[in-house]
């Protein structure tokens, strides 16, 4: 990649140069005049956080013009088994983010080992990392580096205690316009009480300082996603209420699901809850998006309870109107049956169906529509990476990344490890466009858990 990347290196560093120069006037020009329903919002800029991630977890995938950036496979916020790679589009060009042909891309001595929450600005590529200084103990912090993977930087150091909830490094790190930001989801205890606490903090430039943009605290089980559009940021989050039932023959209270959205001045950092589902018969998933309108959508995969036994139902669409999630869309047909696997992003909705013929998967079909419900592209997917033996094993990791043409899904095949003592993950990232009603399917990479 360094060879194919240095033609470009002296536009690049041009490029940043003209983007610092330019900040001032696009951030004037990037506040909205209106505070409500997108109408207002400007339109994207190339320094925007890109929404689309919000299906990926964060920042695992990165889009520039020349090049896609990637996690194949995340363990965890720090896992294992993050290795830093890319995929040229010009040239097919496929490897792991490393100069060293020495390295082994296992420990910290890798640069591209363990980073996570990839993004771009002023020409630059940032990500946090663990890092070690000589004599210190492990730190984490944000780098920046060159898009071909030279000239790291630390930008700056987060600080992260065991028993700290608000330490910044506990949080996924996001970037929009040039601002840093972290949110932190993690369980807390407040006058005894359990719960898990909500946070989304402004990290300010030059400092060690952060700014408190957003903090709720909720019971039970909690789920949630970040979205950023101009000035505002969005929370959309799911939790359930415990409710005293007045009818309960046997004293114990119920739990109803509570969807909220709330929406957030990260100028002013002024916080409102903007929209709530009290009773929520919708399931939350990470397959949802909230849109530059403050449309909300969720596509779930689900199955019923009838005499005793689950019964599939596959993928269904919902859309938050007028106080409760409604469906609007479900993926079955007569052909293919249910589709389970839900997608969810800038103007598709979708589902991905496995369809079986006996105990031999036929085929995998992929199903798109926008969000009238019109169909973008129904086809069977070419899985041309894998082997016909593969193609009976695989499965797709719930979450997706996709709009704007782009659908990037992360597919996995389990297989035992060589001792036969445990399962392993083979992991693979593949990009179909579908941007003209057809499929066209690249793989963009893969990652073997050892």
């Amino acid at each position: 990649m360094r060879r194919y990347m240095e033609v470009k290196r002296l536009y690049l560093l041009i490029l940043a140069a003209l983007l610092l120069c330019a900040l001032p006037s696009c951030k004037k020009q990037g506040t909205p005049e209106a505070e409500q329903n997108g109408e207002n919002v400007p339109d994207a800029t190339a320094d925007d956080y890109d929404n689309r991630l919000s299906g990926m977890r964060y920042g695992d995938i990165l889009e520039t013009d020349e090049v896609w950036y990637f996690n194949a496979m995340r363990a965890s916020s720090f896992g294992k088994a993050c290795v830093l790679r890319y995929y040229v589009k010009e040239n097919g060009e496929s490897d792991i983010l490393c100069s060293d042909p020495t390295c082994m891309h296992k420990d910290k001595n890798c640069p591209a080992f363990g980073v996570t929450n990839i993004y771009k600005y002023g020409g630059r590529i940032y990500y946090q990392k663990k890092y070690h200084p000589q004599g210190s103990h492990t730190l984490y912090g944000i780098f920046s580096m060159d898009p071909d993977g030279g000239s790291r930087e630390l930008v700056r150091e987060l600080k992260c205690y065991e028993d700290d909830i608000e330490a910044s490094a506990n949080g996924d790190f996001m970037m929009h316009r040039g601002e840093l930001f972290v949110y932190i989801c993690r369980n807390s205890v407040n006058d005894a009480e359990p719960g898990v606490r909500s946070m989304l903090k402004k990290l300010e430039p030059n400092s060690d300082e952060m700014t408190v943009l957003f903090d709720e605290t909720r019971e039970g089980a909690v789920d949630s996603r970040v979205f950023f559009y101009g000035k505002f940021a969005y929370v959309l989050m799911y939790h359930s209420e415990t409710i005293d039932d007045p009818d309960s023959t046997d004293g114990y209270p119920w739990g109803q699901s509570v969807i909220e959205l709330f929406r957030i001045d990260i100028e002013t950092g002024e916080s409102e809850l903007i929209k709530k589902d009290e009773d929520s018969t919708c399931i939350f998933s990470e397959c949802c998006f909230v849109d530059r309108n403050e449309d909300i959508y969720i596509v779930n995969s689900e199955s019923v309870l009838i005499d005793g036994e689950t019964v599939p139902r596959g993928a269904a669409a919902y859309k938050y109107i007028d106080g409760k999630f409604t469906e609007i869309m479900r993926f079955e047909d007569e052909e293919n049956g249910y589709y389970f696997g839900p997608i969810c992003g800038d103007n598709v909705l979708g589902g991905l169906c496995f369809k079986m013929n006996g105990d031999v998967r036929e085929k995998a079909v992929l199903w798109l529509t926008d969000y009238e419900g019109n169909t973008i592209v129904k086809d069977t997917l070419p899985l041309g990476f894998l082997t016909e033996e593969e193609r009976q094993k695989v499965s797709v990791n719930i979450g997706s990344f996709a709009g704007n043409g782009d659908l990037i899904l992360r597919f996995c095949i389990y297989r035992r490890s060589e001792d036969g003592e445990s399962i392993k993950h083979d992991y693979y990232i593949v990009h179909y466009d579908y941007s003209d009603g057809s499929l066209k399917e690249t793989l963009l990479g893969m990652s073997k858990e050892e």
